[in-house]
């Protein structure tokens, strides 16, 4: 799903004959460059292509690599030779002999918190062998469910009426996905896959054995997911390229570890939520941010109000945001309660958010607030003091910070979603050169002062670059440490009001250092105990922290310092 968009190296050659002039190219509007390590030791949400609200690519199953291994236990089938495919893959034969019964591949997960309302998919290929169908059975509810799949066609023999099923025909196998809900919170997952007669778990073969093809074991929430393969005991969360809201891509996003304290954040009807006289219905024909037809009817009449009860920590900021949509209700308010004191929180008041939504399009509310002293309990109003009508809502979250991230999706308890790391990366040539411009594109998600893009020696941070920027701050810097304890040096551009598209460029070389903003004009550093990069040993790009919180959007590395005039040009 993510390709690499990379420039070459110093010194290769172009058409007719000009020289690449990039150490660095990485465009993140066209995926993420393969060259680059992401890790997130979590799940987490993102806007699709369709300007969806979904979960980004991932699997939970360990040891996809090998269905021997890990989460897979083949119970009463035995390895039996293999099936070439014609992309040069292998898939891998199970066979169990005809008079045993229960024959299957039992695949499980156990290490993760599924919880009562999470929609699953299990994704698996599939090929005949001497048996012409495959069964699927998910065991997360009180009673086995079972679909039946014909291996010959990739037909729906018949589909349980709790079970989706997609089949993808790849020509020599079967790309199966069955979508399911979890129905009673089990402490862990459980999805069997084997042959069968079309119509029973316990086929017939050749006389002797039943056999099938079976590989690539993925299970993700909600949804088709891009198959990653996995090791034993590790799961992939890939890295997220986020879009608008009209499915345009905006580069890489970057968030830190947050916690969203709303306990359903889905359900108006779920845990922690309170009801005075609000009637909250599931229309089943209104759809909600993700996709689905999820979202929740509110009707208002009178002083009804629904809130969501949050226990969170005094003295300190936060955020309560959700999604809404106008219905008949001419006024929309929220607010935040301090249940811990029996007051409103200061500087609050019935936030008035009408003239931000509309009856077409979903809205993102966010409004901060801070906890006072002795604060540990707050109830978050999606309605209060708006008038009689009805209006949709959706994704409750309430978090640390002044902003808000990227939905984390709740099921009757708090969920985290880990922070992005993004691995120091080796730059060819870098450590060669005399000086560099360093150019970026990027929409800073915070308030809080954040690394971005870095340059840094392989001896770590006592002598390194690193740019950092805030949301809505009137300046961005640059920090430049050559000898951090006599030497520090930070410098700093004013810029333009367009946080959502920064452009900072950066140059560097032993006799001045510049930088520019959205073409504000070049700054210059006051340092005069510079060096060159070559003396410094700078070989590599580093990508923020674990408090970054960012989309980048693109990140050039030029083998040469850049005029004041080249800066303004590059960043206009």
């Amino acid at each position: 799903m993510f390709s690499p968009s990379r420039g070459l190296g110093m010194g290769v050659v172009l058409g007719g004959g000009r020289l690449n002039p990039y150490l660095l190219n990485y465009d993140f509007t066209k995926g993420f460059p393969a060259a680059l390590t992401h890790t997130r030791a979590s799940g987490a949400t993102v806007v699709d292509e369709s300007g969806n609200v979904v979960w980004a690519d991932e699997n939970l199953y360990g040891g996809s690599d090998d269905v021997w291994s890990g989460d897979y236990s083949p119970i009463n089938l035995v390895e039996t030779g293999s099936l070439a495919l014609a992309n040069g893959r292998t898939m891998r034969g199970f066979a169990g002999a005809v008079g045993t019964a229960n024959k299957y591949m039992d695949m499980r997960e156990t290490a993760f918190a599924f919880q009562t309302g999470m929609v699953l998919t299990t994704s698996f290929d599939v090929a005949k062998g001497s048996v012409d169908y495959c069964y699927v059975q998910e065991n997360l509810n009180s009673a086995a469910r079972i679909s039946y799949i014909n291996l010959t066609d990739g037909s729906i023999v018949s589909k349980h009426a709790d079970h989706t099923i997609l089949i993808e025909d790849e020509g020599d196998f079967y790309r199966v996905h069955a979508t399911y809900t979890v129905g009673n919170a089990p402490t862990g997952f459980e999805m069997v896959v084997g042959p069968s007669n079309g119509s029973t778990t316990n086929p017939t073969g050749d006389g002797s054995t039943v056999m099938f093809y079976l590989g690539r074991p993925q299970l993700s929430r909600a949804g088709v997911h891009t198959y990653y393969e996995t090791t034993l005991n590790n799961h992939y969360f890939a890295p997220r390229i986020t879009h608008d809201a009209a499915g345009n891509a905006l580069g890489y996003l970057h968030e830190p570890q947050v916690t969203n304290h709303v306990l359903s954040s889905l359900d108006a009807f779920g845990t922690g939520t309170v009801k005075v006289g609000a009637a909250v219905t599931d229309t089943g024909s209104v759809v909600s941010p993700s996709g689905a037809t999820d979202a929740k009817e509110v009707t208002v009449s009178g002083a009804n109000y629904l809130r969501h009860s949050v226990t969170l920590v005094a003295e300190t900021a936060y955020v309560w945001s959700f999604w809404a949509k106008k219905g008949t209700a001419t006024t929309l308010k929220t607010s935040v309660y301090n249940i811990s004191g029996s007051a409103e929180i200061s500087g609050i008041g019935l936030y008035d958010y009408t003239s931000q939504v509309s009856t077409d399009e979903w809205t993102r509310i966010e409004i901060p607030f801070t906890t006072p002293a002795g604060c540990t309990s707050v109830g978050v109003y999606s309605t209060r003091g708006s008038s009689d009508g009805t209006f949709f809502i959706w994704g409750a979250q309430v978090e640390e910070g002044t902003a808000a991230t990227s939905l984390i999706p709740t099921f009757g308890a708090e969920a985290t979603r880990q922070a992005d790391a993004v691995a120091d990366y080796v730059v060819a040539g870098l450590s060669a050169v005399d000086s560099f411009t360093l150019l970026m594109k990027y929409s800073p998600l915070s308030d809080a002062r954040q690394a971005l893009f870095g340059l840094q020696s392989a001896g770590g941070p006592t002598s390194y670059v690193y740019w950092d920027a805030q949301r809505n701050a009137t300046q961005s810097s640059v920090v430049d440490r050559n000898d951090p304890i006599t030497h520090p040096a930070d410098f700093h551009s004013s810029r333009s009001a367009d946080v959502a598209n920064m452009r900072a460029a950066f140059s560097y070389s032993s006799s001045l250092r510049l930088i520019d903003v959205n073409g504000g004009g070049a700054t210059a550093s006051s340092s005069t105990s510079l060096s060159t990069s070559a003396a410094r040993g700078i070989d590599r790009l580093t990508f923020g922290d674990a408090a970054t919180n960012t989309i980048a959007k693109s990140v050039r590395l030029f083998g040469k310092s850049k005029t004041a005039a080249e800066l303004a040009t590059l960043t206009t």
